[in-house]
């Protein structure tokens, strides 16, 4: 409809202005095409945190998450590891690239920093950074058990920044 009218007739309207008409007389249109989306089909650990971030002390569960934001000088990625019981940042990395390096070396800092007993919970998404052997193997090495949240849900990392209390910057 809203083709034939731009086209056929040389009326532009908004889509909102075709919609609501043809929704009054009962007419849909053709729906489009759907292409599947990618996802991981295998983890790469398991989520052994289901969505309880509380703990009752310290090192016992860490979280962490990468966020993109932009410079003048290009775009950089901020990776921060936090824990859980004391709300703090106990590693950080800021680099360029969006590889597993900011991911790893946080996780390295918040190791060197705080000497966590084996058996500390890092959790994070399935993303590109965490998922690679480098992170993975440096948190076995230390001594940590990887969780990563389940695959595909993004509410995961949304209820893990919520019950932390960490707003995230836009």
């Amino acid at each position: 409809m809203h083709a034939e009218l731009a086209h056929g007739l040389g009326i532009h309207l908004g889509h909102g202005a075709v919609e609501l008409p043809m929704r009054r007389a009962g007419l849909r249109g053709l729906p489009g095409v759907r292409r599947p989306r990618l996802k991981h089909q295998t983890p790469t650990a398991a989520d052994l945190v289901d969505r309880d971030f509380t703990r009752s002390a310290p090192d016992q569960l860490w979280v962490t998450d990468i966020t993109e934001h932009p410079t003048r000088k290009g775009k950089v990625y901020c990776c921060v590891v936090l824990d859980v019981y004391a709300r703090r940042v106990v590693g950080w990395s800021i680099d360029s690239t969006q590889t597993a390096a900011p991911a790893t070396n946080a996780l390295g800092m918040a190791i060197q920093n705080r000497q966590p007993p084996p058996g500390t919970l890092p959790h994070s998404d399935h993303v590109v950074q965490y998922t690679p052997w480098a992170f993975t193997e440096r948190a076995k090495a230390s001594g940590l058990v990887a969780s990563m949240g389940s695959i595909g849900d993004c509410y995961d990392t949304q209820s893990m920044i919520i019950t932390v209390g960490v707003v995230p910057v836009a």
